[in-house]
């Protein structure tokens, strides 16, 4: 019986939706890998699969030939016009020349930033000695002025 059923589930048809194009075939169980059954053989490898590997490898190869020589002839060029215009030699003297100039600069931003601090502490000192002399007029004048006023009274 067991027989019979197997064989009907093979090749009997199955009418819902998955299976609606033939009979089922049974699920086969994958190879557990860590039995020492299984196989360790790689599945072969089809002659499609096979141009496609030539053709990637072929295209890597043709790549980096195209890569160095771009490279190579980059390189070549630079030189030849460094050597033709001397641009090299002018750059670096130019170079040398903006940071000299720079630093130069920079020092005497530095320099008259430190004179401006002093001048203003200076500034700052001498209002303020001006500033308590004229209070100390005013405190004066006005001590005077409260004397003229009680004298203008007494007359």
């Amino acid at each position: 019986i067991g027989e019979a059923i197997d064989e009907d589930i093979m090749y009997l048809r199955e009418e819902r939706w998955p299976y609606s194009r033939g009979g089922r075939l049974p699920v086969q169980k994958a190879p557990d890998p860590k039995s020492k059954f299984s196989s360790k053989m790689k599945p072969a490898t089809t002659k499609s699969q096979m141009h496609r590997i030539q053709h990637t490898a072929k295209w890597k190869e043709e790549f980096e030939t195209r890569r160095v020589a771009e490279h190579e002839k980059l390189t070549e060029s630079k030189k030849q016009r460094e050597e033709f215009w001397g641009i090299k030699d002018k750059v670096q003297r130019a170079l040398a020349g903006g940071i000299e100039k720079q630093r130069k600069a920079q020092d005497d931003r530095t320099k008259s930033m430190i004179q401006a601090r002093k001048d203003f502490r200076n500034s700052t000192a001498t209002y303020k000695e001006g500033l308590d002399a004229r209070i100390s007029a005013i405190k004066e004048s006005q001590g005077l002025l409260m004397q003229r006023s009680i004298a203008k009274r007494l007359k």
